[in-house]
């Protein structure tokens, strides 16, 4: 009983706890401040650093994202009419971080291992489907267009860095905890605002959404 608890619940599923509290606890301090586009840089950099030295925690932390993140947008801000979110940010930044490891450290012949890596192959026929899909939709609609309906299908390229760590078996129970964290932060979340929304007046209502 208390190896499976110790598996599921550990230090990594409480730093997750307080990462995700902290991270809403901010986005609500600082909604619709210009304070929000210093955040999004200062996590941006954070992410980076810490992935071209922990890949493994770094892609922790998107992982947590992607499922309590509030579809990205928990922290968001426009460029140029371009809305950019915190998924894309902490995308951008891992996979910096990953291009520029992976060519520093990397033969062609490590490159070529990748691509032939088995668990790639069912990734493929995805791939293909995203590229027709985006090509036919800037074709039709136009890209601005294209790429916000799609560019969530872009974050399928995190398997390169992903198939890059060494998933040992501490670094799966982490990852184990860290879901678990993250599915159950965001259940008492909905929950509380579930209550909220049932509960209180149109004024709380309009000022909560």
């Amino acid at each position: 009983m208390n190896a499976t608890r110790e598996q599921w619940i550990g230090s990594y599923f409480w730093w997750t706890i307080a990462l995700q509290a902290s991270i809403f606890l901010l986005a609500w301090l600082i909604f619709r401040t210009q304070m929000v586009s210093v955040a999004m840089v200062g996590i941006a950099l954070f992410v980076f650093v810490l992935a071209l030295r922990r890949l493994d925690i770094a892609m922790l932390i998107v992982i947590a994202e992607m499922i309590a993140g509030s579809h990205g947008h928990l922290l968001s801000t426009e460029v140029i009419g371009f809305t950019i979110s915190l998924r894309m940010i902490l995308f951008l930044a891992v996979m910096a971080a990953w291009g520029i490891s992976f060519i520093k450290q990397s033969s062609r012949n490590h490159f070529r291992k990748l691509l032939s890596d088995e668990r790639m192959l069912v990734w493929i026929p995805l791939w293909v489907a995203i590229t027709v899909g985006l090509i036919v939709g800037v074709i039709k609609n136009g890209s601005m267009v294209a790429f916000q309906d799609g560019n969530a299908y872009i974050s399928t390229l995190l398997i390169f860095p992903w198939l890059t760590v060494t998933w040992e078996r501490w670094r799966l129970r982490s990852l184990l905890q860290v879901v678990a964290a993250s599915s159950i932060w965001i259940s008492f979340l909905s929950l509380g605002i579930f209550y909220v929304f049932s509960h209180f007046q149109i004024f709380t209502l309009t000022n909560t959404y």
